[in-house]
Order: structure tokens, then C-alpha cells, then sequence
């Protein structure tokens, strides 16, 4: 995981020399770990923004374009919109990750909206198709590969406190037999 969080890390660094509101996107097959890096990432830079807002299971949620001045987000929590629209309102440097991106208009929607945010804010939009980030608008895509074996080993370990410890170990074995 720390090697796929270096990359990211990478980018959002690169992504600061534009004072702006920057946007990064993080693609690749479904269950690769993309939403596990991306709750990594926003776990260790959080702190370092005014708001953060993880919109999860983005296609549950829904995107609406009004063609008047007034363009809303709709989701199904108060309190992720009740956050958005305050820091937008006051200006405030802002993280906001968005998984489960997609469609293009989605994207664009929200780099559009996230452009009200102060400088300094990051977005970073989560997918299955990098294609549908670089026409959303994002310039800087990194693709999650599957994790090697020490890092899924790593990863299992982190995590050997909640109750599938028996899965833990038989994969453990496993890896150890088929090594």
C-alpha cells in the first residue's frame, strides 16, 4: 500500500505548484484496491484541509446538471451536502475524494463545482476507466495494479486484530505452500 500511496502522493506534490483546485484520478479494475488506497490517502492528508468529504459508492448518489445558475448536488446524506455546500460557501481549502465515478458528466460536474473551493483544494476522482477521467478533465491518472505479495501479506497483517484472523492465516499458509 505504501508504495501506491507514494504515487498518489507524487501527484497531489506535482498537482500543488498550481495554486488552483487540482484534481487527480485513481483507476483500475474493480477489487484492486483502489477504495482502500483512496481511504488510505484520505486517512493520512485529511488533517491538512479546512473540509474532507469521501463520497462513497458515488453511483448510489445523484449528479444533477440544471441548466439555470443554480447547479446542485443531490446525495442521499445531509450531512456530506451540508459539508460541500459550506465549503464552497466560506472558501475553504478542501479535500474531496468521489468514488465510484461513473460517467463522464459525473467528473466534470464535479471538477466544475470543486472549482469554487479555495486554491489549494484537491480532488480525487475515483473510476474503472481511465478513459472516462482524462475526458472528465483530469491530467494526472494513476492506475492500481494488483497488490505484490508482501504488500497483500502487509496489508492482511494490519489487520489481523478483527475477527477473520483464521482467513489471515490460511492465506498466510497459502502463500507459504505455493511459494
Amino acid at each position: 500500500m505504501d508504495r501506491h500511496m507514494k504515487v498518489v502522493h507524487d501527484l497531489l506534490l506535482a498537482s500543488e505548484l498550481n495554486k488552483e483546485v487540482s484534481a487527480i484520478g485513481i483507476w483500475g479494475r474493480a477489487g484492486v484496491g483502489k477504495t482502500t488506497l483512496a481511504r488510505y490517502v484520505y486517512a493520512n492528508i485529511s488533517v491538512d484541509f479546512q473540509r474532507h468529504i469521501f463520497l462513497e459508492n458515488l453511483e448510489d448518489k445523484i449528479l444533477k446538471f440544471e441548466s439555470g445558475e443554480d447547479t446542485t448536488l443531490i446525495t442521499s446524506s445531509d450531512h456530506v451536502w451540508h459539508e460541500v455546500t459550506e465549503a464552497k460557501r466560506k472558501n475553504r481549502k478542501v479535500l474531496l475524494i468521489a468514488d465510484d465515478v461513473n460517467n463522464i458528466e459525473q467528473g466534470k460536474w464535479i471538477i466544475e463545482y470543486a472549482k469554487l473551493f479555495a486554491p489549494g483544494s484537491k480532488i480525487i476522482l475515483i473510476s474503472q476507466d481511465k478513459n472516462l477521467l482524462v475526458d472528465a478533465g483530469v491530467t494526472n491518472v494513476y492506475e492500481v495494479r494488483t497488490l505484490r505479495c508482501d504488500e497483500a501479506l502487509q496489508l492482511l497483517g494490519d489487520q489481523e486484530d478483527r475477527p477473520n484472523l483464521m482467513v489471515n492465516i490460511r492465506i498466510h499458509q497459502y502463500v507459504r505452500i505455493g511459494s
